[in-house]
């Protein structure tokens, strides 16, 4: 069976061809904005799957986007192809023009097919703040 192992919240990630080694760079946990609305440019998140299993096996994932209000949004849905047993497979998904409407925390979960649903098995969160003395309805009105 196909299982996720890590999953990453950054700007980029790059595999080198060489080495086939894969590095992330300025990873997101938080971020400061100076007004709102606003977007990032660019956001990846990176994620490693793993079948453990001795027969090949294939997997379905989606990606879920929890905004602060609660609201959610499923921008994306991938599949996971057919892996031989014992190995790996990276899915580095990207993400250009990410809106940032409000401060608080956004959380970017990661589903797997397993049986007959959807289950979610990672939750990357990015908090956003604003820099002080910036009134949220001030900004954005």
């Amino acid at each position: 069976m196909i299982r996720h192992i890590w999953s990453v919240l950054c700007e980029r990630s790059i595999v080198d061809k060489e080495t086939n080694r894969i590095s992330h760079f300025m990873c997101y946990e938080s971020i400061l904005v100076d007004k709102l609305p606003g977007i990032l440019p660019l956001l990846t998140i990176s994620t490693y799957w793993l079948n453990d299993s001795k027969d090949p096996s294939n997997s379905k994932f989606k990606l879920t986007v929890v905004y602060p209000d609660g609201t959610k949004e499923t921008p994306v849905q991938g599949e996971i192809p057919e892996l031989a047993p014992f190995a790996g497979h990276r899915t580095i998904l990207t993400v250009t023009g990410f809106k940032i409407k409000h401060v608080g925390t956004y959380i970017f979960q990661i589903f797997q097919h397993i049986g007959k649903r959807y289950k979610k098995v990672a939750e990357l969160p990015l908090i956003v703040k604003q820099t002080e003395g910036k009134d949220e309805e001030e900004t954005t009105g």
